[in-house]
């Protein structure tokens, strides 16, 4: 059986309404969700409203983290913390809000910041990061 000219309209309208609606959802699914989160193997990175990032800690040990402004990196001389009670740290599945103040290199108008974090282990003698990790977060 041939479809006729009508079928064939009908169809097209039809699949075009399909595409519409499914564009409609997909558009508004997009705006409920924060594109600013990011997400490491041991922390969530969020940006605030103030400017700032809150850090969300995904593992059951304290995660140690230095923040900067992405653009001012290149003039931070920073080395990782490795004191366990001096060093900022979000607490085991914990919450930190690092405000913009504490941000290293922060500049009006910026909108990167690039979160450096680790865990600290024991290894001979000393206490090291396991790796150092950058997330990078628009804000």
């Amino acid at each position: 059986m041939v479809p006729s000219r009508v079928t064939r309209r009908l169809a097209r309208a039809i699949a075009s309404a399909l595409v519409l609606a499914c564009t409609t959802v997909v558009a508004s699914a997009c705006d409920a969700v924060d594109i600013t989160a990011v997400e490491s193997d041991l922390i969530t990175a969020t940006a605030t409203t103030e400017g700032g990032v809150r850090l969300h800690g995904l593992t059951g040990r304290s995660v140690h983290y230095f923040v900067a402004d992405a653009e001012a990196l290149a003039l931070i001389d920073w080395v990782p913390c490795l004191d366990p009670a001096s060093c900022p740290a979000v607490p085991p599945r914990g919450t930190v809000d690092v405000p913009r103040s504490a941000i290293a290199g922060d500049q009006p108008g910026s909108h990167t910041v690039v979160v450096y974090h680790w865990l600290l282990v024991r290894r001979g003698d000393g206490i090291v990061p396991d790796s150092i990790r950058a997330i990078t977060v628009s804000r």
